[in-house]
Order: C-alpha cells, then structure tokens, then sequence
C-alpha cells in the first residue's frame, strides 16, 4: 500500500511544488522532511537527520520521493500516470485565472459545485497555498459541502524564498489583505462566482489578513473561519468586524489559544464570534483526528452563514 493516495483529479503541477517545497523543508531542517526521506529514498534510507542533511539533495531526489510515497518506482513513472489521469483539461466546474495586483499576478485555482451554496477564498501567507495537500483536504471537504473554492498564493514563489531568510512579507498584514482584497474585487467580476456569498478561511497571519479585509469591506464578506490562525495580529481592525467570525485553535498550542483568547474580546459586541479549542492538538491539527474536526466545524459555520443563514 502506498503512503500516500492520489486524489480523484491528481495535478502534477502540484506534485512538481510539493518537490520543491520538500527541499526547502529539508533545507529548513523539518522533522516531517527528513523523516520522508529517509523512508522513500534509497540513497539515504535510515540516516540520521544529520546525515540526511549533510547529503547532496536536488529537486530530482525530492521529485523520487514523492513517487515512492505513492508507489512508484521512478519520478517519470509516477508523472506518466498522473498524466493519464489528470490531463489538464479543467472539468466544467473548475477554472483557473490570474488576479493582477501590486504589480504581479496571483495564480488562482476555483472549483465551484454544481449545487454550490457560497464560496471560500483561502487566505494563507504562503507562496504555495494552492499546492498545500492540507488546504487541499480543506477543499475537498468544502466540496461535498455544496461551498466553491478560491485557492490563491497570496506571494508569489520569489518573494516566498525572499521571505524564508526576512519573514517580513508574512507579517506584512496590509500587503496580505491589500491582495485579499484585489482577489474579492476579481471574484465579484466573475460571472460565475460574484454571485456566491463569499467567505474567508485563513491559518496563520492569513487570519488577520483576512479579518482586516473583512472590517474594510463588510458588505462583501458574510464569514470568516480562522484556523490555527492570529486573529490578534488584526487587533486595530477587529473593533469594525461585523462578519460571523469563527475561531479554531489546537489545545496544545497555548500560545495561540492565549492570542486567540485576547483577540476574543476585540470584536464588536454585536458580532457573532466563537473560539473553538480541538484538545490535544497543535497549531496544524497534525494529531490523529484533529484536522477533521476543525474541518468540520470550518464547514458548518461557512455553510450556516454563506447560505444567507438559512439551514441547508
């Protein structure tokens, strides 16, 4: 059995960011990243961290361990089958588009149900959120809750490599919402879309980012969801939030609850706003249970207030 499963419409863009992202995460000395490599790869199967990281590691040794998670041989062999089945032509309810702002273009991924009751922008401060396999689970499960997807990079890929040394750009909270907000403005020119009510899910400093378009633009937004997120880092904005606002955070990650619990009591009174604590988990639900019960409280709130309140 491989580690790891294709989705239903595998991209292999996706698998080729997911490469690159694994020799940043290696280059950053990640837990997660050596313990991959050292199961998939043959070259350095069972090293020590140290070892693993003293090792020559090229993009195509990342690319082989990707293919050895979903047991394939090679590389070449894993990108012919994600080939066959993912070919690149969009089904009738996904698109793709580039949102200009700040100079530059923002690559979008959209997928919007047949039945769809209100759309998601995601809201991370990563140059690879739409390769992001967990933002990718969120989705899924979004999906099959009649809610549309927007999956965005609110930095493009030089200025995220840029930011890995700096870690400016991702506490840049107008830089992020200045691009959350140009995003929304595309949204309500789509045909297809401007129609959908809209609302945000957003995890680290994307939270704020998101909470500070939403007290700019109340009447465009009707929800947003914060997950493992820092709503206090839009402390001067949260006074003007009127959208119905969920907080989640991991019980282990008491520094995070603690911001959250702060940024709890900065709303308006009026505003519907709730903190929601998974016990035992961390700040990216990595224990076993954990992200599917974020994702599913992320789901109701979107879908109860998406749906101009209604219940669906």
């Amino acid at each position: 059995m491989p580690d790891r499963e294709l989705p239903a419409r595998p991209s292999l863009e996706q698998y080729k960011k997911q490469a690159k992202d694994l020799v940043k995460d290696r280059a950053n000395a990640a837990g997660e990243a050596f313990e991959r490599i050292r199961h998939h790869h043959p070259r350095l199967r069972g090293l020590p961290d140290f070892d693993i990281q003293r090792a020559p590691f090229k993009l195509s040794d990342a690319q082989l361990v990707i293919a050895r998670e979903h047991d394939f041989e090679s590389w070449p062999k894993f990108a012919r089958h994600v080939r066959t089945l993912h070919p690149g032509a969009p089904s009738p309810n996904q698109f793709a588009g580039f949102i200009r702002v700040d100079g530059i273009e923002l690559a979008a991924e959209i997928t919007v149900p047949e039945d769809a009751k209100g759309l998601v922008l995601f809201a991370h401060a990563s140059g690879s959120s739409r390769y992001n396999p967990r933002n990718h689970y969120v989705a899924d499960v979004l999906h099959r809750g009649a809610l549309g997807t927007v999956l965005t990079d609110l930095l493009t890929e030089e200025e995220e490599l840029a930011d890995m040394e700096t870690e400016q750009l991702r506490f840049d909270i107008r830089l992020l919402g200045r691009r959350i907000a140009a995003i929304t403005q595309w949204i309500g020119q789509q045909p297809v879309l401007k129609d959908l009510g809209l609302g945000y899910f957003g995890s680290g400093t994307g939270a704020p980012a998101a909470l500070f378009v939403a007290s700019e633009h109340p009447s465009l937004v009707r929800a947003v969801v914060s997950s493992g997120g820092r709503p206090d880092l839009a402390g001067p904005w949260l006074w003007k939030v009127q959208a119905p606002t969920l907080l989640i955070v991991g019980g282990k990650d008491t520094a995070v609850l603690a911001f959250n619990y702060s940024a709890m009591a900065w709303f308006p009174r009026q505003t519907v706003r709730e903190l929601e604590i998974i016990d035992g988990a961390s700040q990216l639900f990595e224990e076993k249970g954990a992200l599917d019960k974020s994702v599913t409280l992320a789901r109701d709130w979107l879908r109860r207030y998406l749906n101009n309140g209604a219940t669906i």
